[in-house]
């Protein structure tokens, strides 16, 4: 999409005299890029929310792309089948959708970030956003300051922009002690830090009065977070000359 933006232009004039001017440049919107890898707790007690998380990523997608965002989706975990159109047929890779089919234990999604990230660094983009996304049911035996740590040894293109941390997992006040709470085994407390530390969504996947949580709400926020840390770069390429003047860009306002 070609738009057609005024630029008014200050003109400094001797002796003392200040004017005006302006003319029109031509710029191209450009999409705002967000890599979003999703970490899916692959244990035996995660068999709906595994399929909660496949059933609603396509939604997820279409909504960001309706905000105007080039996205990419990594999922993590273990028998993960995303339908088209985000992933190809037969829930392959594509364009837009790469799977990285390793098991994530219950304590392990964060060391599994960085074993696999050889199998997924080449779909990041050097400009994107980073966004994680974890959905398990357990806590994590790594500690939040190493993962923080071992993601910024991370390089080609690595994370020299951050990342926003998203956490669905069990939380108070639905998490009973000791005993858990219906869809979780425990509280996520590595998780939940993570993502108060980088301003991302805590959603709890414990179910209240035996109703699972609205996944559909819980995928709705994480993609409202998304769109609100995109940047875009516009940029105008200003002429060499305006009436035979030489356009000095300091007295450019746009």
């Amino acid at each position: 999409n070609i738009e057609t933006v005024t630029v008014p232009v200050v003109v400094e004039a001797e002796p003392c005299v200040a004017g005006s001017a302006a003319f029109s440049l031509k710029a191209e919107a450009a999409k705002g890029q967000v890599d979003i890898i999703l970490v899916i707790d692959s244990s035996g007690s995660m068999k709906e929310e595994k399929k909660a998380v496949a059933d609603n990523l396509n939604k997820f997608a279409t909504d960001i792309v309706a905000k105007n965002v080039d996205h990419h989706v990594i999922v993590i975990g273990e028998g993960m089948c995303v339908p088209p159109p985000l992933a190809g047929p037969g829930c392959k890779n594509s364009p837009t959708f790469q799977h990285v089919n390793v098991k994530v234990g219950s304590k392990d999604a964060l060391e599994k970030v960085i074993e696999t990230y050889p199998q997924w660094q080449g779909f990041l983009r050097a400009k994107a956003q980073r966004h994680f996304v974890i959905v398990t049911d357990d806590n994590s035996k790594k500690d939040a300051n190493w993962f923080t740590n071992e993601v910024a040894k991370l390089k080609n293109p690595g994370f020299a922009n951050f990342f926003t941390f998203h956490s669905i997992v069990g939380w108070a006040p639905q998490v009973i002690p000791i005993i858990g709470c219906i869809g979780a085994a425990g509280h996520g407390t590595v998780y939940i830090e993570l993502s108060q530390k980088t301003g991302g969504v805590l959603a709890s996947i414990c179910s209240q009065n035996f109703v699972p949580p609205d996944w559909s709400n819980v995928f709705a926020k994480i993609g409202q977070n998304v769109v609100s840390t995109v940047k875009v770069v516009c940029t105008y390429a200003l002429p060499a000359e305006k009436d035979g003047k030489p356009v000095d860009p300091s007295t450019v306002t746009l």
